[in-house]
This record gives structure tokens, C-alpha cells and sequence, in this order.
């Protein structure tokens, strides 16, 4: 037994100084909230278009925006969009997102028109797909 302490020590120590090193090198990590602002001032410089707009407008009035939009920036707005919908922080824009009865079907929307675009298979477009059909199936 007092052979395996100083080992064990000697990992603790170890692991708390693996810790100490992620943590200062690391960049902190954005919130859901903070992302969803900072990509939202990107939209508007970029393509003209807000996260409300493109939650909240018929999907006419936005389709030649988002089709200018490229695959990658449209799995990070569905992406932000579902977490903001099925987290339980409370800002103002996700509180919108939260009353907005459509916007399991413009997920989808998005969802689809960045495979279209994509000549990339991707899990995690996949995973973020999967979830949005089983709460439009829960819906129904």
C-alpha cells in the first residue's frame, strides 16, 4: 500500500498540472448566447440577414439570402438555433426562438439546404438532423 501512494500522488499531481496548463492556453469558451450575437453581427455585415429574419420571415422572402450563405455558416446558424431552442437560458432573442411555433421546420429548412450545398457528408449536420425530425415526429 505505501508503495502505491507516492504513485498515485505523483498522477494526481500530474493530472491537476494537465488541468492547469488546458486552462491557460485555451481561449475561453463562448457561450450559446455570445455566439449567437457574434454571428449575428456577422449575417448583417455579410449577407444583410439577422437570426430573427431568418427564423421568423417566410422562407421565400429569405431563400435567395441563405442560398448565398455557404454551408459551413448555415450548420453554425441551425446549430446555434436548436441549442438556443432546447437550452434553458433566457435572452430576449431566445426567448423569440422559443415562441416561434415554426422553427423545428426552418431548422429543417436550413438543415437541408446546407446538405444541398455541401459536397460533404457531416456527422454532426447528421446528429443536429436526427434531433430536429424527432421533435417535428413529437410535435405531430
Amino acid at each position: 500500500m505505501q508503495r502505491h501512494l507516492p504513485k498515485i500522488a505523483l498522477a494526481y499531481i500530474i493530472e491537476n498540472f494537465q488541468e492547469f496548463l488546458e486552462n491557460l492556453f485555451d481561449a475561453k469558451k463562448k457561450t450559446n448566447a455570445e455566439e449567437l450575437t457574434l454571428l449575428d453581427s456577422k449575417l448583417k455585415t455579410n449577407y444583410n440577414i439577422t437570426f430573427l429574419e431568418i427564423t421568423e420571415n417566410e422562407y421565400e422572402t429569405i431563400a435567395l439570402t441563405l442560398e448565398k450563405i455557404d454551408s459551413i455558416t448555415l450548420d453554425k446558424i441551425a446549430l446555434l438555433i436548436y441549442r438556443a431552442v432546447t437550452s434553458k437560458k433566457k435572452t430576449e432573442l431566445i426567448d423569440k426562438f422559443k415562441t416561434n411555433k415554426e422553427i423545428f421546420n426552418r431548422l429543417m429548412q436550413l438543415i437541408q439546404l446546407s446538405e444541398k450545398k455541401s459536397n460533404k457528408v457531416s456527422v454532426e449536420r447528421n446528429n443536429l438532423k436526427n434531433s430536429v425530425q424527432q421533435k417535428l415526429n413529437a410535435k405531430a
